[in-house]
């Protein structure tokens, strides 16, 4: 609620109570009607506001505009109490979409931004909506995060491209880096397998579940008790997208290097399955084929 509009309806209230105070204390006080005067100002006070101070309160919402409204009540409100949060992604046949989220001091779940896409709106209409609540509600585009993320399979090189058309087209807001939704959700899920240290190397141990079924685990070489992560075990799709991530920026910052891992594929047996196999020649030609960028732990010969 801006200021003006807040004092508004404060001098709104002094004039509806100011009579009837000045009521009752004209039977105990021959001065009462100073009580009546007073009154008399605050109506003034009212009728000398600006008129668009009234306009502000009476203002009908464009009829365009309701039905966005209707699916972001946040933008019509003078100012989310934490901020605005809008994720924008890029779609094969609709364009840019976007939803908005209510800021909080925590990061949001993969599950709540992919949910978004249910209740989306084009790049077109969230300018309308961000214009609404800038400029309208007076709130301050400096509480507007906007978040470019991939609600879908994508590649780094489209991914930064995205991001800068992401900033060119929303550059009176805040433009964060790029959220990649499905590499946060295997952070949640393996949490683990993303603490490794990057210098010591990354050995990642594959084994058979049934035909053409395969899972994973990484360790540090320091870590040799792998079949403590059978039961947690990642699926080929999976570990890919985890070792990716240790030649981003933000990896290589975290571990203070600018050299990528050094990544091992281990073949291995899960020793609880059911499924047997061998690690013969065929296994690993197997392997080669499922990690073509890394290469592949032959076992000793006897």
């Amino acid at each position: 609620m801006s200021e003006a509009l807040k004092k508004y309806m404060i001098l709104l209230i002094c004039a509806a109570l100011l009579p009837a105070a000045g009521c009752s204390l004209k039977k105990s006080d021959p001065e009462g009607s100073k009580q009546d005067s007073a009154a008399e100002e605050s109506i003034q006070i009212i009728e000398s506001l600006p008129a668009e101070t009234e306009a502000a309160v009476t203002k009908p919402v464009p009829a365009e505009l309701q039905p966005l409204l209707d699916k972001y009540p946040m933008f019509g409100e003078s100012e989310a109490f934490k901020g605005v949060e809008v994720y924008m992604w890029q779609t094969a046949n609709e364009g840019i979409r976007c939803g908005a989220l209510y800021g909080t001091n925590r990061s949001k779940y993969p599950e709540e931004i992919y949910a978004l896409r249910w209740n989306s709106v084009s790049a077109d209409e969230m300018k309308m909506l961000l214009e609404y609540y800038t400029e309208t509600m007076g709130a301050d585009a400096n509480t507007v995060a906007i978040l470019p993320c991939r609600q879908m399979n994508g590649d780094p090189e489209t991914d930064a491209a995205f991001t800068a058309q992401v900033q060119e087209l929303f550059s009176d807001y805040s433009v964060f880096s790029f959220m990649d939704l499905e590499l946060e959700e295997l952070k949640k899920k393996y949490g683990a397998y993303f603490r490794l240290n990057p210098g010591e190397g990354i050995l990642v141990y594959v084994w058979q579940n049934a035909e053409n079924a395969f899972h994973c685990c990484a360790l540090n070489p320091s870590d040799n008790h792998y079949t403590d992560w059978f039961s947690r075990g990642a699926s080929v799709d999976e570990m890919k997208q985890i070792l990716a991530y240790y030649s981003t920026q933000e990896a290589l910052a975290a571990a203070g290097t600018t050299k990528p891992p050094e990544i091992t594929v281990v073949p291995c047996i899960q020793p609880l399955s059911s499924y047997l196999y061998e690690i013969d020649d065929a296994y690993i030609s197997k392997l080669e084929e499922l990690f073509p960028e890394y290469p592949v732990q032959r076992p000793e010969s006897d």
